[in-house]
């Protein structure tokens, strides 16, 4: 997406000065680009039409997750001898040991949202409770936050 902002420069500069010309009075930032017009496209209209199948299946990849890690922590207090506690780490019974795609695609797939939701404004906001979220972040986290009451 970048080398593509990059092999059109003179077109965005060109499309940027057209709108600041036409609309002085408004905001002229964040300006226009590629990758923004894309991002754009991409939640009208891919987005939009698998939002309800996405976020379904991300919810019941946790809940799976979630049922695994409680019979995990089970498992682990039924031991009682620490040949028990080694027993569960030769096992993988602690979630930080686990070595698994499950873990790498639900971190990229957080990501992703996110950096999809972020703009050029928004982004210095990342971790801040003033971070304001849109679309498709703030569908996620209402998800998140619904599975972790």
């Amino acid at each position: 997406m970048m080398e593509l902002d990059r092999t059109f420069d003179l077109l965005i500069k060109t499309v940027n000065e057209c709108y600041e010309t036409l609309y002085p009075d408004l905001c002229h930032y964040p300006k226009f680009s590629f990758s923004r017009a894309m991002i754009t496209l991409w939640k009208c209209k891919v987005y939009s039409k698998i939002k309800e199948n996405l976020l379904e299946a991300f919810m019941e990849l946790m809940q799976e997750w979630r049922s695994s890690e409680i019979t995990a922590g089970k498992k682990l207090t039924e031991e009682k001898t620490g040949s028990g506690l080694k027993k569960a780490r030769d096992e993988g019974l602690f979630a930080e040991e686990k070595e698994g795609k499950e873990v790498e695609l639900v971190g990229s797939f957080v990501q992703t949202m996110v950096d999809l939701s972020v703009n050029e404004l928004t982004v210095h906001y990342l971790g801040s409770t003033k971070l304001v979220l849109v679309a498709p972040y703030k569908d996620l986290s209402k998800i998140i936050f619904k599975l972790t009451k």
